[in-house]
């Protein structure tokens, strides 16, 4: 008995590793066709009135856990091609990344705390993402203005300026990206249904 569950281990880690690899995939791919939509709508330097890829992220945070959290800040970094030099990579770029890594990361993980233990998407969880996507907005637009006064220049007036779009932009976008979620999760389930009626 002892030995047959330490042969299957082996297989078991192989699965879940996989699983990981092929769930970044689609964290990465998925964050960087929304970033393209986002380029879309962009009206001034890192303002976008529709920016649904963050929000996206903080739905897969919520699904897959705090482990995909260095996934998440590569999906930001990739996000941008072909639009940003990457090969430049500066504290210019970095630091509006890790805003948005350390806002919607842990917004993630505590939609995750305090309603993964419910159904998923059932009404609770519906108030609670909502409730989320109002604060990230916020948040986000605070620091957006509190860095546009640090610099102190004309770039940075028209920076505020930005500010309701940006607003606007990032919570538009994270309410944008619930049905997608929800899209996500039904296909999902069709297709592990589906494997299961093979097998």
């Amino acid at each position: 008995m002892t030995d047959s569950l330490k042969s299957s281990r082996p297989l078991f880690s192989s699965i879940l590793s996989n699983q990981y690899f092929l769930n970044s995939i689609f964290f990465v791919l998925s964050f960087w066709v929304l970033n393209q939509v986002a380029y879309l709508y962009e009206v001034a330097e890192n303002v976008s009135v529709f920016y649904p890829p963050s929000g996206f992220a903080m739905l897969l945070i919520y699904l897959f856990g705090a482990k995909y959290l260095p996934v998440y800040f590569i999906a930001i970094i990739i996000g941008g091609l072909p639009q940003r030099d990457v090969l430049n990579y500066g504290l210019d770029m970095l630091a509006p990344d890790l805003r948005q890594f350390f806002i919607y990361g842990t917004a993630g993980l505590l939609l995750r705390k305090k309603t993964f233990k419910e159904q998923v998407l059932d009404t609770k969880f519906f108030h609670f993402f909502i409730l989320t996507s109002i604060a990230t907005a916020l948040f986000s637009s605070a620091i957006f203005i509190f860095k546009s006064l640090e610099l102190n220049s004309l770039f940075s007036l028209e920076r505020i300026n930005s500010v309701a779009s940006f607003f606007v932009g990032n919570l538009t976008g994270a309410l944008m990206a619930l049905p997608i979620f929800v899209f996500y999760m039904a296909l999902r389930s069709f297709l592990w249904k589906s494997s299961i009626i093979r097998t």
